[in-house]
């Protein structure tokens, strides 16, 4: 069985807590990946303490107890880099 998933942009603020900001289906990918770097990209201009992150959710059916996700872009803020 295939299980469909949905990807979804959070704001991670300067507390560590996430903020959701849109969701994108499976075959919209390519415009949330697109989306999450124009935003991360401003962001680095004006904060170095938060930033965004695109997150994998796999659709749930009633029979299992919790979503699957993980930061599929594995972000970072720019500055610790620097």
């Amino acid at each position: 069985m295939t299980k469909k998933c949905f990807y979804q942009i959070d704001y991670i603020d300067s507390k560590e807590q996430a903020n959701y900001i849109a969701t994108y289906n499976s075959e919209e990918l390519s415009k949330a990946i697109e989306h999450v770097n124009v935003l991360n990209n401003a962001n680095m201009c004006l904060n170095k303490d938060t930033y965004f992150v695109l997150d994998k959710y796999e659709e749930i059916t009633e029979d299992e107890a919790e979503i699957v996700e993980y930061n599929i872009t594995n972000a970072e803020p720019l500055y610790d880099k620097v």
